[in-house]
Order: structure tokens, then C-alpha cells, then sequence
């Protein structure tokens, strides 16, 4: 969902801007967090678990992920910005729309064929697993529901045939999560709130993770610390920025 809200909405800004300012600011809304986030998970690994449970490079692809496993997302989307950038510039003829769809949709079939086979270490299964949720995301942003919602069918249908259920289950989960919301025009200010929130709450749900679970046994309290780590999450974020919003004033 986070991948589909991150590349769907963005088509109509990237085509405004150049790629240079369209480049400085990916790296300023993604590479600074991760640099950020990498340091605070270092640093709370190491007071938690002591010096031998800090970030190590054992394996070169541990650069693309850091000190904590989810943060894979965040290199993930930097890497694929020229990408994003390219395709919102696609002209939106008939032809072009259309090349686009195939190129599109054979791509996803070969990440969901290379998710199954190839036995790919982290985080390039992660990658694998969710490039066909990106691709849908950016004809989302450029078609008629025909266009997209085609894409979407056929991907599934090749996902299911292919025995590829788990991407296929969270990339329709995320679709429709995202179009009944877009859909709904809520006139009220909680879904903005809770809105800019969300990245936070997934940046530092980890670091809750880890501070609950140990003192609480996690097989025998994983609705509690469910509640617990995504409550205490939203309510360090949302204090966050109130706190930096009233030093700004």
C-alpha cells in the first residue's frame, strides 16, 4: 500500500518539475530517513543487545536493506525513481499507452516468476514481490480505470496460474484499500492526520517492536503487542509533529 500511495499519486508532479528537482527531492524525502533510521536502529540494537548485535556487512545487499529488515522499503523506492520519472513522461498516446501496458505487464510476470524460482536473497525478494503493486501504481496514475484495472486481472490471473498467491493476495489487498478510500471523499481532517503519520509510524514501529517484546513474550501476545506497538507508534508520531510544528511557528 505504502508503494502503490508512493508512485499513483505522483504521476501529475513528476511531469511539472525537471528531473533534477524531481531527483533532489527523493533524496531528501527518502535517502535522508533511511541514513536517519539506520543510525537510530544501530544505536538502539546496540544498547538493547549489546555491541555484537550491531549492523555488520556480511553480505553486500545488506547495504540496500540496513540495520533493520523493513527498511528495505526505502532504497527500494530511491532505486526505482527513474523509473517512476520515465514512465510519467510516456506520451499518452493510444500506441505509446498501449507499449506501455505490455512492457508493463511482462515485467511484472518475470519479477513474479523470479520470486518463485530463483531462490533471491534479501531484499531482492522483497523487491521481486512487490514490483508488480509499483507497476500498477504508475498506470494508475495514468490511464482510464480500463487501462489499469486490465493490468491488474492479468497480473493476477498469471500470478494464480504461476502458484504466486502471496504477492497476487497483497497487491489486490492494497488495490482496493486504495481505491475505496479514494473513492469515499471523507470531508472531515482525521485522514490527513492519520495520513501524515503513516511513514512515521512505519519507520519507527521496529523500535517499539523490540522495546515491548522484551518484556512481553510474543507467541502468547501478539494481538496485545499488535495494539501496543502500532498505538504507541502513532502517538510518538503524531506528537512529533505537533511538537516540530509549534518550534516552527
Amino acid at each position: 500500500l505504502f508503494i502503490l500511495l508512493s508512485v499513483a499519486l505522483s504521476g501529475s508532479s513528476v511531469a511539472r518539475h525537471g528531473f533534477r528537482r524531481f531527483a533532489i527531492s527523493r533524496l531528501q524525502r527518502i535517502l535522508v530517513p533511511w541514513l536517519i533510521w539506520c543510525g537510530i536502529y544501530l544505536a538502539l540494537f546496540t544498547l538493547l543487545d549489546g555491541p555484537a548485535a550491531t549492523f555488520r556487512l556480511t553480505n553486500p545487499l545488506s547495504l540496500l536493506i540496513g540495520p533493520a529488515l523493513h527498511l528495505w522499503f526505502l532504497p527500494f523506492m530511491l532505486l526505482v525513481s527513474p523509473l517512476i520519472y520515465v514512465i510519467a513522461l510516456v506520451p499518452r498516446t493510444v500506441a505509446a499507452q498501449a507499449a506501455l501496458w505490455i512492457i508493463c505487464s511482462i515485467t511484472a510476470c518475470v519479477a513474479l516468476y523470479l520470486y518463485l524460482t530463483a531462490e533471491l536473497p534479501q531484499p531482492l525478494i522483497q523487491w521481486s514481490s512487490v514490483f508488480p503493486t509499483l507497476l500498477y501504481g504508475l498506470l494508475r496514475g495514468r490511464g482510464t480505470p480500463i487501462y489499469y484495472a486490465s493490468f491488474l486481472v492479468f497480473i493476477c490471473a498469471i500470478g494464480v496460474g504461476m502458484g504466486a498467491e502471496l504477492p497476487i493476495i497483497y497487491l489486490t489487498l492494497a488495490v482496493i484499500l486504495f481505491e475505496v478510500f479514494m473513492g469515499l471523499h471523507i470531508n472531515a481532517t482525521w485522514p490527513s492526520r492519520l495520513g501524515s503519520t503513516a511513514f512515521g509510524i512505519y519507520l519507527v514501529h521496529p523500535a517499539f517492536i523490540v522495546f515491548f517484546t522484551h518484556f512481553i513474550p510474543y507467541e502468547s501476545n501478539k494481538k496485545l503487542l499488535t495494539g501496543l506497538v502500532f498505538t504507541t507508534s502513532w502517538i510518538a508520531v503524531d506528537l512529533y509533529y505537533q511538537v516540530t510544528a509549534r518550534l516552527s511557528r
